[in-house]
């Protein structure tokens, strides 16, 4: 039952970052940004009651298997290898117990050039 509530927190965060990069500035959008704000934030209130809470920021940490799906790997030199570079989705704990895993981009750094041309 719990996890039928995600979707919902899902699309209200995906809803937020969308319009935190639109370029229109009208007072409409403002207010329909706040009303999202507002529903997002009783929802996670509604959840944090039941015992459920996001998996505090994942960006930037040590990838963990029992935390986190990788869904892809990205090479770079910005971070180190097995860190987590981007979370697409969101992940929830239900009372400590992992009710659904973020699902992250992880680093890996880039192999060495062959030198043998």
């Amino acid at each position: 039952m719990l996890t039928e509530f995600l979707p919902l927190a899902d699309t209200c965060e995906r809803g937020l970052k969308s319009l935190e990069q639109a370029s229109a500035t009208a007072d409409s959008l403002q207010q329909y940004r706040e009303g999202i704000e507002l529903l997002y934030k009783q929802l996670l209130d509604i959840l944090k009651r039941t015992g459920v809470v996001p998996i505090e920021e994942v960006e930037g940490k040590k990838f963990d298997p029992h935390l986190h799906d990788a869904l892809s790997r990205e090479e770079t030199t910005d971070y180190e290898e097995d860190t987590v570079i981007k979370e697409l989705r969101k992940g929830y704990l239900y009372k400590d117990r992992l009710l659904r895993p973020a699902q992250v981009i992880v680093a890996v750094n880039p192999k060495p050039k062959d030198k043998t041309s």
